[in-house]
C-alpha cells in the first residue's frame, strides 16, 4: 500500500529546475530552511516529552559548581616571606566554591523524605565559612535553621572540617510560569583544590550533578532525520531533473545550490521588497 502510494506520487510529469536562475535557487534554500526548521523543532519536542517522561514520579535533587576556584595563592618562591591569616588561621591557599541545588524531578522533596541529609564533602580542603548567596522562595528555610546552619559552618581555628551538613529543608519541583525552589552557597575553603562530593538517602529518591544538554538521545534523532532526508532526496532524483548551460551531475548540482544560497536568497529578498 504504501509503496503504491509512493509511486502514484512520484508518476507524474518531471519536474525541472533551472540551477542559474537566482529566484529559483532562492526558493529551494528558502524551502529547505523552513523544512529543517520544522524538523529540528519537532525534534526538540519530541526529546523534551521523553526526558519529562522519564522524570515522571521521580524525586531528584541537582546540584551545579557554578565556580570552584582560588581566591588566595601564594607562589613557592615568596612561600616563606609572606604570611597571611583568616580569623587568626594561616590561610596561605584558600578558594571559593559557588553551589546551587534544587528539585529537578517532579514530585516534592518533603522535609521527611530525607532518611539522611544532603552533604558535601570537599576532599583536601576544610570549611572556612559559608554564606547564603540566594535562595528562593526567601522562606525556603526557616530563618532560625539559616541561623543555626552558618554558625554550624564558622569554626573557631583548629575546628574546621571538611564537608558542609546542609539542613532538611522542603523542596518543590520546578513549575511553568513560576521560578524553582532553589538554594545558592558561598562556601570559602582552606586549600585551592579537590574533589567534591555530595551524600544524600531521600525515600524513593537520588541526588545528580547538572548536566546541560543529554545528547545520546538527540544524536539518535538527527541520525535518523539525515537518513529520512538521503532516502527522500535518492526518491526526488528521479522525479526532479536539473537543467543549466553545461550538464551537471546530482553532486555537482547540490554543490553548486549551496554556494550560491545565500546570494540568491538576498536576491529574492529585494524583490519582494521592492514588489511591497
Amino acid at each position: 500500500m504504501l509503496l503504491n502510494t509512493i509511486s502514484i506520487a512520484f508518476s507524474g510529469p518531471g519536474l525541472t529546475i533551472n540551477l542559474h536562475d537566482s529566484t529559483t535557487l532562492a526558493l529551494l534554500a528558502l524551502i529547505a530552511a523552513i523544512f529543517f526548521g520544522i524538523v529540528a523543532v519537532v525534534a526538540t519536542v519530541l526529546v523534551g516529552r521523553y526526558q519529562v517522561r522519564k522524570q515522571h514520579g521521580q524525586k531528584q535533587i541537582t546540584y551545579q559548581i557554578l565556580a570552584d576556584r582560588s581566591v588566595i595563592r601564594i607562589d613557592n618562591e615568596v612561600k616563606g616571606r609572606v604570611k597571611i591569616e583568616f580569623d587568626g588561621r594561616n590561610a596561605e591557599n584558600m578558594s571559593l566554591v559557588i553551589l546551587k541545588i534544587w528539585n529537578s524531578g517532579d514530585t516534592a522533596i518533603k522535609v521527611g523524605d530525607y532518611l539522611e541529609p544532603v552533604i558535601f564533602t570537599f576532599e583536601k580542603r576544610k570549611v572556612l565559612e559559608v554564606i547564603v548567596h540566594r535562595m528562593h522562595p526567601s522562606n525556603l528555610i526557616k530563618p532560625l535553621e539559616i541561623q543555626q546552619f552558618l554558625q554550624d559552618n564558622k569554626p573557631s581555628p583548629g575546628n574546621e572540617k571538611g564537608f558542609v551538613e546542609l539542613p532538611k529543608f522542603h523542596l518543590n519541583p520546578g513549575k511553568q510560569g513560576s521560578l524553582q525552589d532553589a538554594l545558592t552557597l558561598k562556601i570559602l575553603l582552606l586549600d585551592s583544590s579537590g574533589q567534591i562530593t555530595p551524600k544524600v538517602r531521600i525515600d524513593e529518591g537520588s541526588i545528580a550533578k547538572f548536566k546541560y544538554i543529554k545528547m545520546g538521545s538527540l544524536l539518535f534523532v538527527i541520525a535518523v532525520l539525515i537518513v529520512a532526508s538521503i532516502i527522500a532526496f535518492i526518491l526526488l532524483a528521479g522525479y526532479v531533473s536539473f537543467t543549466a548551460e553545461e550538464p551537471h551531475t546530482i553532486v555537482a548540482a547540490l554543490l553548486g545550490l549551496l554556494q550560491r544560497s545565500q546570494t540568491s536568497t538576498f536576491f529574492l529578498l529585494d524583490n519582494l521588497r521592492g514588489a511591497i
